[in-house]
Order: structure tokens, then C-alpha cells, then sequence
């Protein structure tokens, strides 16, 4: 019977069939290979020269489809519910602001002390491996590819319009934040508009304009 090697990495899973043959239908009906065959059949998995891959986005989108017997073929960790505390440096009108993550916090809620490592969406701390919920993933690369911005990008304007994107999500991921962060609220345009209709509803059925008291930021 040939193994089937499942490995990692920043972009997704890769599944490795040996020997090598280019075609996955050329291997034994396996439940994994038979997975595979399917799953590239329905656009989850690409196939290149030695191996088949799952990319993390395609991975969540497969778990929104609630197949539970599929992703439990995989060979993967379990999805734990670890969360973000977020901290910045500097502020938003310096070229050197940046977004960390400061800490992990898991399932139970506790910050974890030790080292974690993340790859792709697989975090290990100690022993313990799991994969992250897809809020939390999509957090931690919009973080990333943040603090690995280029200088062109490092402007008062675009620091607004990245924190507002990375506040978005470290919201919806229930994120731990500081002071700073938490009261930064950008508005971008397409949050001003939904704000501003937001406000002509409530006036009109509260008889007139309703005074906020929020310090904002618009980009």
C-alpha cells in the first residue's frame, strides 16, 4: 500500500502520493487518494507535478461546507478557538507604525506563556497543535503582510486604511486590544456611507439627527 506524505506550509496542505505519478487517479482507491481525486474535482485541491494542494482558503471553505467526514480524512490538527492580543508601535501618522501580535490567549481563555509558532494556519505551543479558526488566520496574515508592507506603502493615509481593515477583523475575531487600538476607530469611505445612512435612518424615525459622542478618524 503507497503512503500518503501530508505536510504544511504558509500557502496550505500538501499531500505527497509515492511514488510519483502525475495523475492521482493512477493511485490505489484509497479513502485519502479517493478524497483528493474528489476534492480537485470540485476546485478545493490543485494538482501540480509531485503533489496536490489544499490552500488555507480553499481548507475554510470546505469547513463552511460542514463536510465533516472529508476534513476529518485529511490527517490534519483540530480547529481550536485561540484568540489575538493585539499592541501597536508608534502611531498612525508614523511611517513606522505597525500592528503585533503581542500574545496568544486559548481555548480557555488563558494567555499562553511559551513560545507559539504559526505556519500557514497551523499553530504549535508545546505539544499542542491545532489550526486556527479562519477569523483568527485572516487576521493574523492581514498582520503580516502589514508589518511586511513596503516603504511606498508606509504613508499617514494607507496606516489608516490597514488599521481599519486589521481592526475589522480583529474584532469579528473577538481580539484582545490595547487602549490605543480599541479607541482608533477609521472610518474608510464605504464605512462613512454605510454610517451616514445608518444616522439618516435612526433621525428620520426618531423625529431628527441623532449626536454621536465618538472621536473618529476618517481615511
Amino acid at each position: 500500500m503507497l503512503e500518503t506524505s501530508v505536510s504544511w506550509n504558509q500557502d496550505g496542505v500538501a499531500f505527497s502520493l509515492a511514488p510519483q505519478i502525475e495523475s492521482v487517479t493512477a493511485f490505489p482507491a484509497s479513502e485519502l487518494s479517493l478524497l483528493i481525486r474528489q476534492l480537485e474535482e470540485e476546485g478545493y485541491v490543485e494538482t501540480e507535478v509531485d503533489r496536490h494542494v489544499l490552500r488555507w482558503s480553499e481548507f475554510y471553505r470546505l469547513v463552511r461546507s460542514e463536510d465533516t467526514q472529508s476534513i476529518g480524512l485529511l490527517g490534519l490538527p483540530g480547529i481550536d478557538q485561540w484568540h489575538l492580543s493585539l499592541a501597536s508601535r508608534g502611531t498612525l501618522t508614523d511611517r513606522d507604525f505597525s500592528v503585533v501580535i503581542a500574545g496568544w490567549i486559548d481555548a480557555e481563555g488563558r494567555e499562553h506563556t511559551g513560545n507559539v509558532d504559526r505556519v500557514g494556519a497551523v499553530v504549535t505551543a508545546g505539544k499542542r497543535v491545532a489550526i486556527l479558526s479562519e477569523g483568527v488566520w485572516r487576521l493574523a496574515e492581514e498582520i503580516s503582510g502589514f508589518w511586511n508592507r513596503p516603504a511606498s506603502s508606509r504613508t499617514a493615509d494607507l496606516n489608516r486604511r490597514g488599521w481599519a481593515k486589521i481592526r475589522a477583523l480583529a474584532v469579528a475575531a473577538n481580539s484582545d486590544l490595547t487602549d490605543f487600538l480599541r479607541k482608533t476607530v477609521v472610518l474608510t469611505p464605504d464605512r462613512l456611507r454605510i454610517d451616514m445612512r445608518k444616522s439618516d435612518i435612526d433621525g428620520a424615525r426618531c423625529g431628527g439627527p441623532q449626536k454621536l459622542d465618538t472621536k473618529m478618524v476618517i481615511a
